[in-house]
This record gives structure tokens, C-alpha cells and sequence, in this order.
């Protein structure tokens, strides 16, 4: 079903993009006859082969770098024009088909002239816009400093070190990851935790990253849980890479950390949901058996898992999957300004609630990830995380 309602989505868009191309430019329009209309029909059809291609045939997201950067990318940026000029071409089909009330008379020469360069500025930047924020995507990488109170005074200054949605496999490779190593170490985090989607559709690629975070040396290890990507890569040969690995798999399973000080620290994680009503049960399997006086860290791709994990007694979720949407205008009373936030209760950054029998707040930190679905980021940088107990 999913597939199917890409396919809609796009024949959508591409429909409506070439009724907004063909209605300014066929005779007596503003760009009839214009030099640019045989470049705006080239951007258009470019744009619409390679948006089918990319977003239809989801197996090309996982080709050699040299193909994605070759048509991926472009086809990315084209796409989000397209997809701009579709939106248009609606608008005008309403307008100018569905409410004929609405029409004009004779345009005068000076709106005609404004319509002739509104057609070509609109694409042209969302054509820019495209381009910076594939920019942004690619080469700029954050580390995003979280402080959270400890639950216990012996745990103050612990470091935990987050890494999420690094989608390893169309535009991050496991030598990005190797190259970043070097940051995280000198950031000496006690414990590094992999929140899931290492991968993105290979599961081949996970060994290697893994094996590239190895430079990355913890004081007390490496603990991850499964993100919904290695389920579509093939969560059965994950799971044999982390097992062949220095990191340690958790899922709906518990370690207890004991740090240098004496202290104690549960680490907690749990698989990527099957079934949206069944956080409770995977959240009380992962904390069996450890004693309610520890405190407990949960490890959960998905944030929706936080409501059971505070009502559990966790005091602090880490979680990724949203990517913060990606594309943010920033916040506005607590809410993130992106598409995510019609989908997803907790979309980005650090939420605090209170624990409704204890009253004692619990924290959840969702990451903007480091990797991405498609290229194209702003008001959202790629991300390392860095919790700090205070």
C-alpha cells in the first residue's frame, strides 16, 4: 500500500506540473514563445523522470556513491521543483477550471509582463533552495550538546554519546563514518549508544559501519537497538553483524552499567514496534528482572515509545526515526514547524514529562539523525548527540 501511494503522490505532482507548464506557455500566454520555455519543458520532463525513478524505484537509493551524487541528487532537487511547480499547477487548475467565477477579464500589460517572470523566479528558486538545502545535508554535520538532570548525585557528569539514522548506503558511506570517529572520541563519552537505521536498505553495509565505529572507544562500550530499516534490510543478518561486532544488541533486553565511581546505570533497549499499541509490553520485557532502585536509560528508534517508558519509571529515552522532518521553520510554543508534527507526537529535541504515579519528570531526546531518506535538509542539521548527566 505504501508503494502505491507513492505512485499516486507522484502522478499527481507530475500531472499537475505539466497542466501549469502547458497553461503558460501555449499561445497568447506569458511565456509563449519565450527563449526559456524549451528549458523550463526540459527542467520539467528532467525533473519528472528522475522523480518517478528516485522515489518509485526505492532500490536505487542504494547504488554506488558515483550514481546517487549522478542522479539521485539531481533527481532530488528537480523533484522538489516539480513537486512546487504541481502544487501550482492545482492552484491554477482550481482557479482558472473549477471556479470560472474567478476569471479575469483581459490581463493588462504590466500583470502579463509580472506572470511572465513570476513563472520563471518561482522555479528558479525553488530550484536554489533545493540546492542549499542539499548543501546542508551533505556536508554539514553538528554535535548537539544535551544536558539532563541525573537521577542520582553519583551519575553527575556521565557522558553518553548518541548516534541515529545514519542511513548508511545512499549518501552516507561507512568511510564518512570512519572519517567522524575522531570527533566522537574527543568528545570521551562513557557510553555510545546507537539508536538505530544504521543502515538504510543493505544490510551488508551495517559490518563495516560498525566496524568503522569501532575507533570510537567508550569507557564503558557500545550498546545499540534496531531501528524499522534493518527490519526492511534484512533484520535477521543485522542482528549476525552486531553479533560478530564490538557493540552490544539490545533488544527487549537490559545491561546494568557499573561505572568507575560505584555507581549503577541500567541500559535498556527495545525492537522497533510491530504494532503501535504494544510499547508496554516491550518496554516491561526489556526492564524485567532489575531493581526498581536503578536508574534506568531506554534505548527506542521510535519516540512514541517514551509514554511507556515513563510510566515504567525510565528516566531518560533516546530516540531517533523522525529526522526532525528534515525541513524545519524552528518552533513555535514547544512545536516543531515541519511536516513531522503531523505524524509524530515527539518529532525533535528534548521533551520533559512528569511521571503520572511519581510525579518524577522524565526526559526524552529525539535526534535529527545524521543521515537522511533523500538529500535535503534545513532548520534540521545532521547530528552526533551528546548527553551529559547533570
Amino acid at each position: 500500500m505504501r508503494g502505491l501511494g507513492v505512485r499516486l503522490v507522484c502522478v499527481t505532482i507530475i500531472v499537475l506540473a505539466f497542466m501549469l507548464v502547458r497553461a503558460y506557455t501555449r499561445p497568447g500566454r506569458p511565456l509563449h514563445g519565450s527563449v526559456f520555455r524549451p528549458w523550463i519543458m526540459a527542467l520539467v520532463g528532467w525533473g519528472t523522470l528522475l522523480w518517478l525513478y528516485v522515489l518509485v524505484a526505492w532500490p536505487a537509493r542504494s547504488g554506488p556513491p558515483w550514481f546517487q551524487y549522478l542522479v539521485v541528487v539531481p533527481g532530488t532537487l528537480l523533484g522538489l521543483t516539480v513537486t512546487v511547480l504541481g502544487v501550482l499547477g492545482g492552484l491554477w487548475y482550481f482557479g482558472h477550471r473549477l471556479v470560472p467565477a474567478v476569471r479575469m477579464g483581459a490581463v493588462d500589460p504590466g500583470r502579463r509582463k509580472f506572470l511572465r517572470w513570476a513563472g520563471i523566479a518561482v522555479p528558479a528558486g525553488v530550484f536554489t533552495g533545493a540546492v542549499t538545502t542539499i548543501v546542508i545535508a551533505l556536508n554539514r554535520v553538528v554535535v548537539r550538546r544535551v544536558e539532563v538532570p541525573a537521577p542520582a548525585p553519583e551519575l553527575r557528569g556521565t557522558k553518553i554519546l548518541q548516534l541515529t539514522d545514519l542511513h548508511v548506503g545512499a549518501f552516507l558511506q561507512p568511510e564518512h563514518v570512519r572519517e567522524l570517529a575522531p570527533t566522537m572520541q574527543a568528545l570521551e563519552p562513557d557510553v555510545l549508544v546507537l539508536t538505530g537505521d544504521l543502515v538504510d536498505i543493505d544490510a551488508g553495509l551495517l559490518g563495516p559501519t560498525l566496524a568503522a565505529l569501532e575507533a570510537v572507544r567508550p569507557r564503558h562500550g557500545t550498546f545499540a537497538c534496531l531501528g524499522n530499516h534493518e527490519r526492511y534490510a534484512d533484520e535477521g543478518r543485522c542482528i549476525a553483524a552486531y553479533r560478530e561486532s564490538a557493540a552490544t544488541l539490545l533488544v527487549d533486553q537490559a545491561r546494568v552499567l557499573e561505572l568507575e565511581n560505584g555507581a549503577r546505570i541500567a541500559l535498556a533497549g527495545v525492537a522497533f514496534p510491530r504494532r503501535h499499541d504494544d510499547a508496554g509490553t516491550r518496554v516491561a520485557t526489556a526492564l524485567r528482572g532489575l531493581a526498581a532502585d536503578i536508574p534506568k536509560l531506554l534505548l527506542a528508534h521510535h519516540p512514541h515509545d517514551f509514554d511507556a517508558a515513563r510510566e515504567q519509571g525510565v528516566f531518560l529515552t533516546l530516540s531517533g526515526h523522525t529526522h526532525g522532518g528534515q525541513l524545519s521553520l524552528g518552533r513555535i510554543g514547544g512545536r516543531v514547524l515541519s511536516v513531522a508534527s503531523l505524524m509524530f507526537k515527539y518529532v525533535y529535541g528534548l521533551y520533559v514529562r512528569s511521571v503520572a504515579a511519581s510525579g518524577v519528570p522524565a526526559h526524552l531526546y529525539v535526534s535529527g539523525g545524521l543521515g537522511h531518506w533523500l538529500p535535503t535538509r534545513f532548520g534540521i542539521a545532521p547530528e552526533i548527540t551528546l548527553v551529559t548527566l547533570v
